[in-house]
């Protein structure tokens, strides 16, 4: 009750439409306790004895000695009862908010971990629990309150409290000193208007009232147990009603006693309780009493008057041995307040600490050049900084529940993150999507049976390195063009002029050749087919040449209009001779690129769109500027290209031509250029309509 009105009072200064949700809350916050000391009243029982025991926090120990806490099982009573989620979390992490739900939520918890801090430190019920959390100026500052509104509350509540409870018929007043002194005045009444009849009765009431009072006024001033027998002894000399007292209390090892003998000093001595029996029974401490909290208290009686009169006997031993509780209560107060400030002092300096590691660690993941995401045991995400956040979100696996959106996404790279993160298995695994590519770690925490997930952006790595691989590729190109011209020039040279020198003798009639003593009549086709065979396989020797010295040309800046239609008086004979109209679409003026490599490719791209196109038709280049990258169209309406060929061309030797116009290295290489560039080429076509090859260029 007290927790759910601290709640309700702290809401409504924060928030006024959630004061009744708070005060709920505050009022189940301790739900599980219930049900623990129900269902499991034997295992419960020593939690609370050794959370006691120990002055360790009920937590703790419910968790070492039954596996889960009151929090744990409150939050499954209440989903059970299906009553909102809210009050579900605000009962699971009243120990420690947490955001689980939103902010209403979150500030839900905190208001009711205040208020039951709040209810522990005003002693209004501790619930079992001996270890009280700290209540500090960043806490209040995290839920919006403020000290001083914490002082109007403290003062407001328990009142409130106290009216209920009163209301309801709990709870009984503590009968103390202020009771005691009631009831001895009441009676003191009654002796003075007995008194009255005889002067006798009078005189023994008036020494009777002087000896309570003077009991009274010496044990309200002691502080201290010593101090407070000392006085008792005192009044019982000074009034001679005894010579000898005997009290103190009960330990867990002796009982601790204070002798008090008339004309002596005051001794403390440590006895078992068989040697302060034989104490008292030899001492002849007729008159006294030992209570049930260990406080005892007895003197020998000298005044037989005094002996027989039963209701003074019992209002002195009444007055010692409710001095002597209170003044135990009071020390016991003193040290216990003395141990929570000690206690309050240690977890506030934690709490600091902790609260500075996690502000740490929390710069520490914001300030990481890649993405990291911790998982807890239950593979929810219990931190993780922006970059994760964004690179989840863009692999469609966003949401507090990693492992069951990595189940829906069904793709292969998400199946084996999720074998990863369940097996706790160090690994690294690619994913890429969206023209990017992640790296993903999984690396578990040895400590504990989390684990962190780094996630990179390798898709610039990959890149260059597709780059590297094409510009090594078209490396070997140039060193295998150098290799065959230097080890195929002059042979074919040679067989290139040997046969040109023979045919034009056959033609001259200097030389005969006779097969079976006749005139070899094919031998002339022979020797022409040779010089002809020769002098292909030399131009395309001097093509690998020429793609080489081209591809290795330097970076320049542009005229785009004027590139193109150099280009075009390059190919413009074989385009006329096929009967094909050039015409280009520039939308960019100039650009920095390496002419000459973009020049062989689109020569390439433009022979094959004459080759593909019939005569009359057109072909068109169209050059644009898009992110960053000059785009090159190559437009023909020809034969066009089967969907399942368009990998298939851009392979070394491959040609689709219906009559073989040459060894089909013109696309492969083209493709070898274009990545080198740092570029890609792509093709759309449709069978009998014509097609269009996209050349991207990266500017610079």
């Amino acid at each position: 009750m007290a927790c759910a009105l601290f709640s309700q009072a702290m809401m409504e200064s924060v928030s006024q439409e959630l004061s009744a949700r708070a005060f709920c809350a505050g009022l189940l916050h301790d739900i599980g306790k219930m049900v623990l000391d129900r269902t499991e009243p034997d295992a419960y029982a020593t939690v609370l004895l050794q959370a006691a025991t120990d002055s360790r926090a009920l937590l703790e120990v419910e968790q070492e000695l039954l596996g889960t806490t009151h929090a744990e099982v409150g939050r499954e009573v209440l989903a059970y009862w299906k009553l909102p989620r809210y009050y579900e979390e605000a009962v699971w992490s009243h120990h420690a908010p947490v955001q689980v739900i939103d902010e209403d939520q979150y500030l839900l918890s905190g208001i009711v971990h205040i208020a039951n801090i709040l209810t522990h430190m005003t002693s209004i019920g501790a619930s079992g629990n001996t270890c009280v959390q700290s209540l500090t100026p960043q806490l209040l500052a995290r839920f919006s309150l403020t000290p001083q509104q914490l002082d109007g509350i403290i003062e407001r509540v328990p009142r409130q409290i106290d009216v209920i409870c009163a209301e309801i018929g709990i709870g009984t007043p503590v009968e103390g000193l202020f009771h005691l002194v009631n009831h001895a005045s009441q009676r003191l009444a009654d002796i003075s208007l007995k008194l009255q009849h005889t002067a006798q009765d009078s005189a023994r009431a008036s020494r009777r009232s002087e000896l309570l009072v003077g009991l009274l006024e010496r044990f309200n001033a002691a502080t201290r147990m010593p101090d407070a027998l000392e006085q008792a002894a005192q009044v019982l000399f000074t009034e001679g009603l005894a010579d000898a007292f005997i009290g103190g209390m009960k330990t867990e090892e002796h009982n601790l006693v204070c002798l008090v003998e008339k004309g002596a000093n005051l001794r403390i001595l440590k006895l078992d309780d068989e040697e302060l029996s034989t104490m008292i029974s030899e001492g002849d401490y007729r008159a006294g009493v030992s209570l049930p909290s260990g406080v005892f208290a007895h003197f020998t009686v000298l005044d037989e008057e005094i002996a027989q009169d039963g209701n003074l006997m019992a209002s002195l031993i009444g007055c010692v041995s409710s001095c002597l509780r209170r003044v135990h209560a009071e020390e016991t107060l003193v040290r216990e307040q003395e141990m929570l400030r000690k206690a309050l002092k240690r977890v506030s300096e934690e709490m600091l600490t902790a609260q500075h590691l996690t502000d740490l660690n929390r710069e520490l993941l914001d300030a990481s050049p890649f993405g990291l995401c911790l998982l807890d045991e239950e593979h929810r995400i219990r931190a993780e900084n922006e970059r994760s956040a964004a690179v989840r979100s863009l692999l469609g696996i966003d949401g507090p529940g990693i492992v069951e959106t990595l189940e829906r996404a069904g793709t292969t790279p998400a199946l084996d993150l999720k074998e990863a993160i369940l097996s706790r298995r160090e690994t690294n695994i690619v994913w890429s999507v969206a023209q990017k590519s992640f790296r993903i770690g999984v690396k578990p925490l040895e400590a504990v049976r989390w684990a962190l997930l780094s996630i990179v952006d390798i898709t610039r790595e990959l890149e260059e390195h597709k780059r590297t691989m094409a510009y090594a590729k078209m490396s070997v190109v140039g060193n295998l063009a150098a290799s065959m011209a230097h080890n195929m020039k002059s042979p074919l040279g040679a067989i290139h002029g040997f046969s040109s020198m023979i045919a034009d003798d056959l033609r001259h009639d200097r030389i005969e050749v006779l097969r079976g003593g006749a005139k070899d009549q094919d031998f002339a086709d022979m020797i022409s087919n040779i010089f002809t065979a020769s002098e292909n396989v030399l131009k395309i020797v001097n093509q690998l040449l020429n793609f080489t010295r081209k591809w290795e040309s330097p970076e320049a800046e542009v005229p785009l209009t004027g590139f193109v239609e150099g280009i075009f008086q390059l190919v413009g004979a074989q385009a006329t001779s096929s009967g094909i109209t050039l015409r280009h679409e520039i939308g960019v003026d100039t650009t920095r690129i390496r002419e000459q490599a973009v020049e062989q490719v689109l020569i390439n791209l433009l022979m094959n769109a004459i080759h593909a196109s019939p005569q009359g038709a057109e072909v068109v280049v169209r050059v644009e500027e898009e992110e960053g990258a000059i785009l090159f169209r190559v437009i023909d309406t020809g034969i066009g290209i089967e969907p399942e060929k368009f990998e298939e061309i851009f392979g070394p030797l491959y040609t689709g031509w219906p009559l073989k116009t040459g060894m089909g290295l013109g696309l492969s290489l083209a493709r070898d250029i274009v990545e080198s560039l740092g570029g890609e080429i792509v093709v759309s076509s449709v069978p009998g309509k014509g097609s269009t090859f996209t050349v991207a260029v990266p500017v610079g």
